[in-house]
């Protein structure tokens, strides 16, 4: 009688539970396991690669460590390398890596030890995930299979997964089978099981599947996961060779080879594909649901809260925490724990894919801010902690000392500014900036490091605007002016202060009735509010972008679903009305309001959208500032109809046969649609079309959904929010009846999208301005010389920063960067801190290769094609920071 091997999981029930009744049925099935050992005594308990479970119980039952560390010691239990299963379409890569280290490290501190891994579900997986997984020691990848049951065959095709030049895994794929399904197998056919399966969702029948195990001994097998790891690890070496990315439901693979069954003694080589690698479908059709990416683009507020957090952590909290470490401030350590473990808990596969109910939903969103929250605070304390001056002299500054005063050498009213830039690279953009001032405040002077006046321009300031900051009544100013020269992973600090006087700047104004232009672009608003953008580099023109698409959906938050006899709306034929609502030398803004009229929601039937219409106020502001590149876009929804999707549309008349989107770690070449076949896909920052000549660029925050529209018009569609889900009160909030916010940019260029990567990186990480009462510090006790700063720089462009942090064993300072793109590229990475050793380390920071300075600030450093390098710097014994 056939053997079916077994991986036990309890299944994270996102999906049935608001979040801390589920978070409760997880501690208490586990608890109802632990104890269970007449029943459960021989079995292994695998959570599905969770470690965030077992986190959590131990939380809740501290006193119960001992005993799970002593069935992880008896191979029983098995938590897995993630913290939390990732969405990876909504994840960033920096995400991904935190996620495998923060489970590794509790895998590790419970006693577990494994070289094999669980992946979720997923309708796409990212192209770079082999490299990151590899990063970590893991060899084999065990993914389940959608719509897999039942399955008669019982031999199941191996693959490797990745590139000759990243590295790769071995990809496992399983079969899913029910708790219900293995009751009707037992019953009947035994032979008709897989020989490999992956038991998941049992959580509510732990009880019921301890007895049928007990009673069928001789038919179910269970297979321990850490027996996968040796049947990989007996693969010939030379397998892992060449381009071995594999589309697992495509039929055009080259050669094929199988294994008799997942418990032999020995893996075959995998099967070698001819299908282009940008990523991997690993179940076979069915269920459209699980193939649809359109989830990503429900609950767009918690879509928008995560990553704001995300990216306030990665760019902000982290890199400047180790700075004000390698300064000899105390690392927050625990804190930056703790904001990671809050995100990732909201970037979990079940509770980001649309399975939420109103609860759920409102916890993840509180849960996401209070990670935004402690990132903010961190990098104030930090920032707070670099610009001052060192203790010993500060316990000689006290509040109005006369002599610290006249160091500082400015107005007693003054300000301090700085200017924070978060990027790989040296920045001189146009800036905003909220300073405040004595109440009775008329005007400013805006200084620069070097001494210089500073042109500005001013957006509010009015007696509404006065706000009680530090105890005293203050006049808030909103000014805009050009920061010059800031440097990468650094700041240059200014001086404001006030002045009698209104300084006179001279320029030419941005805008001038419904056009926008600077040196660069000249951008004209239609009448029916779309946009008409000239290149003046190229000479090309791209007409029709920022229109609006709205259209019905019949589907869930899971998955979108064209109603059968759907009406689309647009702004094409439509009026707006448009006005300059900001005029400067530095800056131009006109906002083009529409009115679009739309079905209240869908008809009963839910085959067609009703007759009655509601009013959905659209309002758009295109904003262009001196000397820039792009044209940004802030477009407010006032939403006040049901069960439909809005797009913005930009036209490029470009037919490209292939075009680019930016992923984690990677920027990849997705082939054009051909026909009339609709298919949305997902993105991170960008995509771009281009041809030889010129191409436009479409980045965004926050949006992760998009079409390239099969039309010669090469039409861009963004998809800004779906409002689905029941008609009743439990799921109004999925219908996000909400004023709402999105920020995207378009970026015309020469040339291919390489061209547009600093603008795009610049308007994803806009710099950031910081008064001395943002920080909390005292002007006096600023370090006068310290006018700039800079910790770590990357160049040339494309080969990009991702992180810098303290290491996690507290000795050196992380630094990782990556090629995004298909070839090779030498780079030099420069450093303040004076580098004792450097060397290449593993994704989990184990150091592997020794690196040779290039001199006593910087290393030299090959990028292979979109490979992700991690590089650990020891400082000088002793060496202050310079």
């Amino acid at each position: 009688m056939q053997r079916l091997p077994i991986i036990i999981g309890l299944h994270c029930e996102n999906e049935s539970y608001p979040y801390e009744a589920a978070a409760f049925v997880w501690a208490t099935h586990l608890q109802t396991a632990l104890e269970s050992q007449s029943i459960w005594a021989d079995v292994p308990i695998h959570l599905e690669g969770v470690g965030a479970l077992c986190d959590h119980y131990l939380r809740i039952h501290p006193e119960e460590r001992v005993a799970v560390r002593n069935r992880a010691a008896a191979a029983k239990l098995w938590t897995g390398l993630w913290y939390a299963p990732p969405c990876e379409l909504l994840a960033s890569g920096e995400s991904l890596i935190r996620n495998l280290l923060i489970g590794s490290a509790l895998a590790k501190a419970l006693g577990m030890h494994t070289h094999t891994c669980f992946l979720p579900p997923s309708p796409l997986h990212l192209l770079q995930l082999p490299q990151i997984l590899a990063g970590f020691g893991i060899r084999a990848v065990a993914v389940p299979l959608q719509d897999s049951w039942p399955l008669t065959r019982s031999e199941y095709r191996v693959y490797q997964w990745g590139t000759e030049h990243t590295g790769s895994v071995t990809l496992i794929p399983l079969p899913v089978c029910s708790i219900e399904h293995l009751v009707q197998a037992t019953e009947g056919d035994a032979a008709q099981l897989p020989s490999g399966a992956l038991l998941c969702s049992v959580s509510g029948h732990l009880e019921r599947f301890g007895a049928l195990l007990k009673q069928n001994q001789d038919v179910l097998q269970p297979l321990l996961i850490e027996r996968l790891t040796v049947q990989v690890e007996a693969i010939q070496a030379d397998s892992l060779q060449g381009e071995l990315i594999q589309d697992l439901t495509s039929h055009q693979e080259a050669e094929q080879r199988e294994t008799p069954n997942l418990n032999s003694d020995h893996l075959p080589a995998a099967s070698d594909a001819s299908v282009r690698p940008s990523y991997v479908r690993p179940w076979q059709a069915g269920d459209p649901a699980m193939h649809s990416v359109s989830f990503i683009s429900a609950w767009p507020q918690l879509r928008r809260a995560v990553r704001t957090a995300q990216e306030r952590l990665e760019r902000w909290a982290e890199p400047w925490a180790a700075a004000a470490w390698l300064m000899g401030h105390s690392y927050p350590e625990r804190f930056l724990a703790e904001a990671w473990r809050l995100l990732l808990m909201n970037q979990v596969y079940d509770g980001v894919c649309g399975s939420l109910d109103n609860t759920t939903y409102r916890h993840m969103l509180a849960q996401t801010e209070r990670a935004q929250q402690l990132a903010d605070v961190i990098f104030r304390q930090a920032l707070n902690a670099i610009v001052q001056v060192q203790p010993e002299e500060a316990a000689s500054v006290k509040q109005g000392d006369t002599a610290a005063a006249q160091r500082a050498s400015f107005h007693p009213a003054a300000s301090y500014l700085w200017v924070a830039n978060p990027l790989g690279w040296q920045r001189d953009e146009i800036i905003y900036a909220d300073v405040f001032m004595p109440a009775d405040t008329q005007h400013l002077q805006l200084t620069s490091p070097d001494g210089d006046a500073i042109p500005y321009q001013v957006f509010r300031s009015h007696p509404s605007a006065v706000q009680t900051v530090g105890g005293s009544l203050k006049r808030r100013f909103t000014i805009a002016f050009r920061s010059g020269p800031i440097p990468a992973a650094g700041f240059s600090r200014f001086l404001v202060q006030p002045v009698a006087h209104k300084p006179f700047f001279l320029g030419e104004s941005i805008a001038a009735g419904h056009t926008l232009e600077n040196k660069y672009l000249r951008v004209v608003v239609k009448t029916n509010g779309a946009l008409r953008i000239e290149d003046k580099r190229t000479g090309y023109v791209y007409d029709n972008c920022n229109v609006f698409e709205d259209g019905g959906d019949c589907g869930s938050t899971t998955a979108y679903v064209a109603p059968e006899q759907d009406r689309l709306i647009t702004t094409y034929a439509g009026h707006a009305h448009s006005q300059i609502v900001e005029n400067g030398v530095l800056v131009g803004t006109i906002q083009v309001r529409h009115e679009l009229e739309a079905p209240t929601a869908l008809h009963p039937l839910r085959d067609h959208r009703a007759e009655q219409h509601a009013v959905c106020e659209i309002v758009s502001y295109i904003t262009l500032k001196e000397g820039a590149d792009r044209i940004e876009i802030r477009t407010q929804v006032r939403n006040n109809v049901r069960d439909h999707r809005l797009r913005v549309l930009f036209s490029t008349d470009i037919a490209p046969a292939d075009y680019h989107v930016s992923q984690p770690f990677a920027v990849v070449e997705r082939p054009a649609q051909n026909g009339a076949e609709r298919q949305t896909l997902p993105k991170q920052e960008f995509v771009d079309i281009s041809d030889a000549n010129h191409g436009l660029l479409v980045v965004s925050r926050g949006l992760y959904e998009y079409e390239i529209k099969p039309t010669p018009a090469g039409t861009i569609a963004l998809t800004l929010f779906r409002a689905v889900g029941a008609s009743d009160d439990n799921a109004s909030e999925s219908q996000t009846p909400n004023l709402l916010q999105f920020s995207y940019a378009l970026i015309p260029h020469a040339g291919n999208w390489e061209n547009a990567l600093a603008g795009a990186g610049e308007f994803c990480a806009p710099l950031r301005a910081f008064t001395n009462q943002d920080i909390r510090l005292d002007p006096a006790a600023v370090q006068p010389e310290q006018t700039g700063y800079g910790l770590v720089a990357l160049e040339p462009l494309p080969l990009l920063l991702s992180a810098i942090k303290r290491s996690e064993d507290g000795r050196a300072l992380i630094v990782r960067a990556y090629n995004p793109t298909a070839r090779t590229i030498t780079g030099i990475l420069t450093c303040r801190l004076p580098i004792h050793a450097a060397c290449l380390a593993t994704l989990a920071e184990e150091p592997h290769t020794p690196l040779t300075p290039h001199d006593e600030h910087s290393v030299s450093l090959t990028f292979g094609p979109r490979q992700i390098i991690t590089i650990r710097l020891e400082r000088t014994p002793g060496s202050p920071l310079a």
